[in-house]
């Protein structure tokens, strides 16, 4: 009902993964993840632990940030970098915080953070996830990211 079937990617194994300008030729640039297993939904609905790794997302403190695998399998085509802090409010309850967003976002970091887990894993970071997009500048970090040598 959106509209926005005809842009729908479905991924197949087999192919690989397009680039991004095969994608946006093909017309086909939007890619859906989702947790559900659910043998009822679209081939363009990935589960997404078939295909993504990612990295710890419980951290508290700058200092924890891991490149280190944490959810699906290594095999996994793509790498997930979770770049967000969140403030402790204790009883085990972790709440998303602007503040520390904009300390995790500043662009050197995040830069600075994603080479070096690709340079320590051997993988180009696929996505960086963050909690608020406005704070710090992640644009930039992706734009400086983007234009490093493969």
């Amino acid at each position: 009902e959106s509209g926005l079937e005809p842009y729908l990617y479905t991924h197949d194994a087999a192919r690989g993964w397009p680039t991004l300008n095969q994608m946006i030729d093909a017309n086909t640039r939007l890619v859906v993840f989702n947790d559900s297993r659910d043998p009822g939904r679209p081939g363009w609905q990935h589960y997404l632990w078939d295909l993504i790794v990612d990295t710890d997302y419980n951290i508290t403190n700058q200092s924890q940030f891991s490149c280190a695998f944490y959810r699906g399998q290594a095999s996994n085509p793509l790498y997930f970098i979770n770049n967000f802090v969140y403030l402790d409010a204790g009883s085990d309850v972790l709440v998303p915080d602007a503040g520390l967003a904009r300390q995790a976002n500043e662009a050197s970091f995040v830069a600075s953070r994603a080479e070096g887990c690709w340079k320590e894993m051997g993988r180009i970071p696929n996505y960086i996830y963050v909690d608020w997009f406005g704070q710090g500048d992640v644009v930039q970090a992706v734009q400086t990211l983007n234009a490093l040598p493969r």
